[in-house]
C-alpha cells in the first residue's frame, strides 16, 4: 500500500525522524510504540505529508496519494457545535454529500455499538464520545489507508472493545492501518505487526511473535557481595552469552535465582527500549 524509505525529520539540533524506512500493506493493523517524544506523530505527519522530509520519501503502490482517514492526538473539533454538524462539515471537505455522511455515522454507530449521541454539542461530551465523533469523522469517506494516533485516549472500556471490532473489520474490508498507542496490551491483541521506536529511530520492524523471539530469554535474581538486602536483585539477559558475560564481569554476586520463559510482551518491548542488565551496566 505505502512504503517509507529513509524518511528523516531534524528540529534544530534534535533528530526528531532518524532514517527510518517500513510498510504499511492492506488487510494488516500495524503498531507503532515508543516512548513519549520517540517520534510517533512526527513519523505519521511525514506519512500524510503534512511535513516534508529532510530526506527520504514515502511511496505509494498505487503512484499517487492514497485515500487518508487521520485521527491525531489532538481533538480538531468545533466545541459549539454539535458531533454530526462536525462530521458533516468534515464529511463536506472531502466531497461527501450530507444525506451520505448522515447515513455512514449511522453505520459506524451501529458498528461501535452506541446510541446515537451526535445531536449534541461537542462541549457537552465526554472525552469518550468526542473522541468517537473524530474515529468517525476519519472514517466517514471510506479512506484507503487509516492513521490513528493514541485513539483508544478518553474511550471506556466498553468504547475500547468496541472501537477494536471496529479496526479488525475495517482491516478484513482491506484497509491499511497504523495505530500509534501507549496500550500495550491493546497493541498485542490488535496489531500484526510492531514498529518500535527509541530516540527517532527504530529498534524493532516486525511481527508480535518476533517480539519474543529477539527479546530476553533468562530473567537472573541474584545479591551482591557483602549485601545484606534480603531482597534479591533482578536483571535480564538477551541469551546465554550475555548471561555468561555478566557473570564474568560480577564474579562475586550469590546467585538466587535463574528463570527462562517467554515473559510478558510488555517486559518484552521494555527490553527492547532501555537494554538488557549488561548493557545497562555498560552505559
Amino acid at each position: 500500500m505505502l512504503k517509507a524509505e529513509n524518511i528523516a525529520k531534524r528540529y534544530g539540533t534534535k533528530k526528531a525522524v532518524n532514517g527510518v524506512s517500513f510498510s504499511l500493506s492492506a488487510g494488516k493493523i500495524t503498531g507503532l510504540l515508543g516512548h513519549n517524544g520517540a517520534g510517533k506523530t512526527t513519523t505519521i505527519r511525514l506519512l500524510l505529508g503534512l511535513i516534508a522530509p529532510d530526506s527520504g520519501s514515502v511511496v505509494y503502490s498505487a503512484g499517487t496519494h492514497p485515500v487518508w482517514g487521520y485521527v491525531p492526538e489532538e481533538k480538531g473539533l468545533y466545541k459549539n457545535a454539535s458531533a454530526i454538524e462536525n462530521i458533516i462539515y468534515l464529511a463536506s471537505m472531502k466531497g461527501i454529500p450530507k444525506k451520505t455522511a448522515v447515513q455512514r455515522t449511522a453505520e459506524l454507530l451501529n458498528t461501535l455499538k452506541l446510541q446515537d449521541f451526535t445531536g449534541q454539542k461537542v462541549s457537552a461530551l465526554s472525552k469518550g464520545f468526542q473522541q468517537i465523533t473524530q474515529i468517525i469523522a476519519a472514517l466517514i469517506h471510506n479512506p484507503d489507508v487509516l492513521l490513528f494516533d493514541e485513539p483508544y485516549g478518553g474511550l471506556d472500556p466498553s468504547m475500547q472493545e468496541a472501537f477494536t471490532t471496529l479496526l479488525k473489520e475495517q482491516c478484513a474490508n482491506g484497509k491499511a492501518v497504523l495505530i500509534s498507542t501507549h496500550l500495550l496490551e491493546k497493541a498485542e491483541v490488535v496489531c500484526d505487526s510492531i514498529l518500535l521506536m527509541k530516540h527517532g529511530s527504530l529498534v524493532y520492524n516486525g511481527s508480535i511473535t518476533g517480539i519474543f523471539q529477539d527479546s530476553p530469554a533468562f530473567n537472573l535474581q541474584y545479591f551482591s557481595a557483602g549485601s545484606s538486602n534480603e531482597i534479591p536483585v533482578s536483571a535480564v539477559f538477551a541469551d546465554v552469552t550475555a548471561l555468561n558475560r555478566f557473570f564474568a564481569a560480577n564474579p562475586t554476586i550469590q546467585v538466587h535465582k535463574i528463570t527462562h520463559s517467554t515473559g510478558q510482551f510488555k517486559d518484552r518491548l521494555k527490553l527492547l527500549l532501555e537494554g538488557n542488565a549488561e548493557e545497562q551496566e555498560n552505559a
